[in-house]
């Protein structure tokens, strides 16, 4: 599984944002690969801690999209893909600067694997 998300990743690259990939890399070498949303907005220069998530949640939505695959029946108060980076179930506005995010191991595995 890390392996298929690795060269998924590795294929979409060129779609994603600079701000993007230092999302990925930080939260992959973060302590227990925990990082909240504040962390991770700062990264970029976004409005709010929500929009900051949504451009993290673009990241699984693209990732899904190159494997083909559709995480679960997604009710639709939850972002797409999000259930394939993380171990949170988040779902639309209920992001704060205070949420945790905690990447999935094969996500973790996949980030080793690219030398992320």
């Amino acid at each position: 599984a890390a392996r298929g998300i690795a060269d998924a990743i590795l294929a979409i690259e060129s779609k994603f944002s600079r701000v993007q990939k230092m999302m990925l890399a930080i939260h992959g070498k973060s302590p227990g690969h925990r990082i909240s949303v504040r962390a991770i907005a700062r990264v970029g220069d976004y409005s709010s801690p929500e929009a900051a998530f949504e451009d993290y949640a673009e990241i699984a939505r693209r990732i899904c999209d190159e494997l083909a695959y559709l995480p679960g029946q997604r009710r639709k108060e939850q972002y797409p893909g999000i259930a394939l980076l993380f171990d949170e179930e988040v779902v639309i506005g209920s992001v704060t600067s205070e949420t945790t995010l905690t990447l999935r191991p094969e996500i973790v595995k996949a980030l080793e694997l690219l030398a992320w």
